[in-house]
């Protein structure tokens, strides 16, 4: 008479049943209480040292801590500037001394205007031409857009004579706000200058 023999599980199962207890085991262990000190410690224990051997680089030392996730490198997330900081800032239109004016308004380059982002940094843009009198200052800029120093930029500017003699030139930006194109051949570039690109920290 043949015995009965009990079939081996297959590797397959033995898995399946592996898991199926640990899974009710979490289950279990995740509806207890809060541990205790002790049983703490063992888990932060148990666990530095399967990452240490994974990650040396790498610690859970401060896990229970969750309230270190609201600070970043040393300082509250308070201190950082969010989304809504950098919400876009109202464009002002400058005002240019008298003679000057803003050109191809509607069409392109659009009037003198500037701006201070949330950072301090002033930005300016537009193109203007002077088409009387004698004043070497094109516009004086607001308290809030006016530099610690004066400033100098790279600027091209278009000369007297033809109707278009681009020439490179400089934009002087004093510190009581004066601003004062100048061409590098000494003479004033008040036929076309753009501001377009100058930028630069405010002074307060």
């Amino acid at each position: 008479m043949k015995s009965i023999r009990a079939k081996r599980p297959s590797p397959a199962m033995v898995v399946a049943s592996i898991a199926l207890v640990v899974a009710v085991t979490g289950t279990a262990v995740a509806t207890t209480s809060k541990l205790a000190g002790p049983e703490v410690r063992q888990v932060v224990r148990i666990a530095n040292k399967r990452i240490t051997k994974r990650a040396p680089n790498l610690s859970v030392a401060h896990a229970r801590t969750a309230d270190n996730a609201v600070s970043l490198a040393g300082a509250a997330a308070s201190s950082y500037v969010s989304k809504s900081d950098l919400a876009p800032l109202p464009v002002e239109e400058l005002a240019l001394h008298p003679g000057w004016a803003s050109i191809g308004v509607g069409s392109g380059p659009g009037p003198a205007r500037g701006y201070r982002d949330q950072l301090g940094t002033v930005h300016l843009a537009g193109l203007i031409a002077r088409f009387a009198g004698g004043d070497n200052f094109a516009l004086t800029l607001p308290g809030p857009l006016r530099p610690a120093y004066d400033l100098e930029f790279p600027a091209v500017c278009d000369e007297p004579g033809l109707i278009f003699n681009p020439r490179p030139g400089i934009v002087v930006i004093e510190s009581d706000g004066d601003v004062r194109p100048i061409s590098t051949s000494g003479s004033d570039c008040y036929e076309r200058l753009s501001l377009d690109g100058i930028s630069f920290r405010a002074g307060d």
